[in-house]
Protein backbone atom coordinates (compact mmCIF):
# COMPACT_ATOMS: atom_id res chain seq x y z
CA UNK A 1 0.00 0.00 0.00
CA UNK A 2 2.98 2.30 0.65
CA UNK A 3 3.83 2.38 -2.70
CA UNK A 4 0.26 3.22 -4.32
CA UNK A 5 0.12 6.23 -2.09
CA UNK A 6 3.43 7.63 -3.07
CA UNK A 7 2.54 7.05 -6.46
CA UNK A 8 -0.62 8.76 -6.24
CA UNK A 9 0.93 11.81 -4.27
CA UNK A 10 3.13 12.33 -6.45
CA UNK A 11 0.72 12.30 -9.31
CA UNK A 12 -1.54 14.82 -7.50
CA UNK A 13 1.24 16.37 -6.34
CA UNK A 14 1.95 16.93 -10.33
CA UNK A 15 -1.29 17.94 -11.14
CA UNK A 16 -1.70 20.37 -8.26
CA UNK A 17 1.89 22.08 -8.21
CA UNK A 18 2.60 21.83 -12.17
CA UNK A 19 2.45 25.53 -13.04
CA UNK A 20 3.55 26.31 -9.82
CA UNK A 21 7.07 27.33 -9.85
CA UNK A 22 7.06 28.13 -5.78
CA UNK A 23 6.39 24.49 -4.67
CA UNK A 24 5.82 24.18 -1.33
CA UNK A 25 8.75 23.14 0.72
CA UNK A 26 9.02 20.08 3.13
CA UNK A 27 6.71 16.41 2.85
CA UNK A 28 4.01 17.61 -0.03
CA UNK A 29 2.16 14.92 1.26
CA UNK A 30 0.87 16.95 4.11
CA UNK A 31 -0.76 18.92 1.62
CA UNK A 32 -3.31 16.46 -0.18
CA UNK A 33 -6.48 15.38 1.18
CA UNK A 34 -8.51 13.08 0.20
CA UNK A 35 -12.25 13.49 0.50
CA UNK A 36 -15.55 10.82 -0.10
CA UNK A 37 -18.75 11.82 -1.69
CA UNK A 38 -20.24 13.15 1.30
CA UNK A 39 -18.17 16.07 2.22
CA UNK A 40 -18.09 16.51 -1.54
CA UNK A 41 -22.00 16.94 -1.64
CA UNK A 42 -21.65 19.14 1.30
CA UNK A 43 -18.67 21.57 0.01
CA UNK A 44 -20.61 21.73 -3.00
CA UNK A 45 -24.25 21.56 -2.67
CA UNK A 46 -24.90 19.37 -5.64
CA UNK A 47 -26.64 16.34 -5.81
CA UNK A 48 -24.85 12.89 -5.90
CA UNK A 49 -26.32 13.11 -10.07
CA UNK A 50 -25.39 16.55 -10.70
CA UNK A 51 -21.79 15.99 -9.57
CA UNK A 52 -21.56 12.38 -11.58
CA UNK A 53 -23.74 14.70 -14.57
CA UNK A 54 -20.64 17.18 -14.54
CA UNK A 55 -18.10 15.00 -14.17
CA UNK A 56 -18.69 13.02 -17.42
CA UNK A 57 -18.99 15.95 -19.72
CA UNK A 58 -15.60 17.38 -18.00
CA UNK A 59 -17.15 19.90 -16.07
CA UNK A 60 -16.37 18.57 -12.56
CA UNK A 61 -12.99 17.20 -10.70
CA UNK A 62 -12.40 13.65 -11.59
CA UNK A 63 -12.32 11.28 -8.70
CA UNK A 64 -9.35 9.08 -7.82
CA UNK A 65 -9.59 5.46 -7.96
CA UNK A 66 -8.56 4.74 -4.03
CA UNK A 67 -8.82 0.74 -4.35
CA UNK A 68 -11.54 -1.40 -5.79
CA UNK A 69 -14.21 -0.09 -4.14
CA UNK A 70 -13.54 2.89 -2.83
CA UNK A 71 -12.70 6.12 -4.60
CA UNK A 72 -12.52 9.96 -3.45
CA UNK A 73 -11.78 13.50 -5.10
CA UNK A 74 -8.91 15.44 -4.19
CA UNK A 75 -9.84 18.31 -1.86
CA UNK A 76 -7.60 21.28 -2.99
CA UNK A 77 -9.59 20.29 -6.67
CA UNK A 78 -13.19 20.75 -5.38
CA UNK A 79 -11.92 24.13 -3.63
CA UNK A 80 -10.34 24.62 -7.31
CA UNK A 81 -13.86 24.36 -9.01
CA UNK A 82 -15.83 26.11 -6.74
CA UNK A 83 -13.28 29.20 -6.81
CA UNK A 84 -13.66 28.79 -10.58
CA UNK A 85 -17.24 29.27 -10.50
CA UNK A 86 -17.27 32.03 -7.95
CA UNK A 87 -14.63 33.99 -10.20
CA UNK A 88 -16.96 33.20 -13.25
CA UNK A 89 -19.71 35.08 -11.74
CA UNK A 90 -18.19 38.54 -11.36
Amino acid sequence: MPCVRRQITCILYRTIYANNKNKPQGDYMEDIKIIKLPEVIELTQLSTSTIYRLMAVHKFPRQLKLSERSSGWVKQEILHYLNERIDGRL
